[in-house]
């Protein structure tokens, strides 16, 4: 998860669970094949026809064989998530399968034990959210609220990017996301100055490191929206930090709703980002995330025994 279990079983259970015990403002894992209109984008915009799928996949498996001290599931379906936002060229995406889990392996303090059933505080906090709705080029939404609806104090900084890193990359896992990718919206209404000094450049360098080589999806943007001065704090904290792909993705929006419809469509956006959708920004989700998430405690938990030996 990016899947590494068995796809056939991990689709069973995904289909036995029950989506009405699901909270409606919670994204629901799918893992459907592509449609046709997804499978032409791919083609169109990934290379992704079957003969170039079978070349990726051949040679994809001869460099993992040959680097000895990194393990991996050998199933289409696990090389996949790592192929398709390198538009399957194999080396590419051995090279940014690696990176992945030498992140895993560097940065215990977010990776170690990453499983749902660890990070109840932020799943219960309603500072993270997997939005039901996408944007209008198809891209999955993530809602982080990282103003007024955060208690540093109740949820650190590290609760909270251990809780984008499972997220994320149950977002990789879904077909749909690999071929469309994803966004990012932070908003920063009621940022405070106590908030800004839990924030350090240790925390910049592991976040920009992550999302900059290590994920393995098509982050299309990450928009920042409502952000009052006292950001720019952080921002001077993460810019040096910052390549110019990754740079040129974030989107500092402030209070203008404008550019932000237009990205998103107003389809795709709640009434208070100046959408057209009733969505609940502050409504507790009770238990609701956090119990769905722990659907999949074992996908983590087997993911987590693979990657680099111990002694690489």
């Amino acid at each position: 998860m990016a899947l590494a279990g068995n796809f056939e079983e991990t689709v069973k259970k995904i289909k036995n669970i029950k989506q009405q015990d699901v909270h409606p403002g919670i994204s629901f894992l799918e893992l459907e094949p592509l449609t046709d209109s997804l499978k032409e984008k791919a083609k169109n915009e990934l290379r992704e026809t079957p003969e170039i799928v079978n070349e990726a996949l051949a040679e994809i498996r001869k460099l993992i064989q040959d680097e000895a001290d990194l393990i991996v599931p050998d199933n289409d379906y696990f090389l996949t998530q790592f192929l398709r936002p390198c538009k399957w060229y194999a080396k590419s995406a051995f090279a940014l399968m690696k990176r992945y889990f030498r992140y895993f392996k560097t940065h215990p303090r977010h990776c170690d034990n990453l499983v749902p059933k660890n990070e109840r505080a932020i799943f219960l906090s309603r500072i993270l959210t997997p939005c039901p709705f996408f944007a209008k080029d198809g891209s999955g939404i993530l809602l982080l609220q990282g103003g007024k609806m955060w208690n540093p104090q109740e949820v650190s900084v590290d609760e909270t990017f251990r809780g984008v890193l499972l997220l994320s990359n149950m977002y990789i896992s879904k077909p749909a996301n690999q071929v469309n990718g994803t966004r990012c919206i932070i908003d920063l209404d009621g940022l405070t100055l106590s908030q800004v000094l839990y924030f350090k450049p240790s925390h910049a360098a592991a976040i920009v490191e992550w999302f900059q080589s290590a994920f393995p999806g098509r982050l299309k943007s990450i928009d920042i929206i409502n952000h009052p001065y006292i950001f720019n704090m952080v921002f001077a904290i993460i810019k040096p930090f910052l390549g110019e792909k990754l740079r040129n993705r974030i989107i500092l929006h402030g209070y203008d709703k404008e550019a932000l419809k237009l990205c998103y469509g107003p389809e795709s956006l709640p009434k208070e980002y100046g959408g057209e959708l009733d969505y609940p920004l502050t409504e507790s989700f009770g238990d609701s995330l956090y119990n769905y998430l722990c659907n999949f405690n074992e996908e983590f938990e087997e993911l987590a025994h693979y990657g680099y030996s111990k002694a690489s």
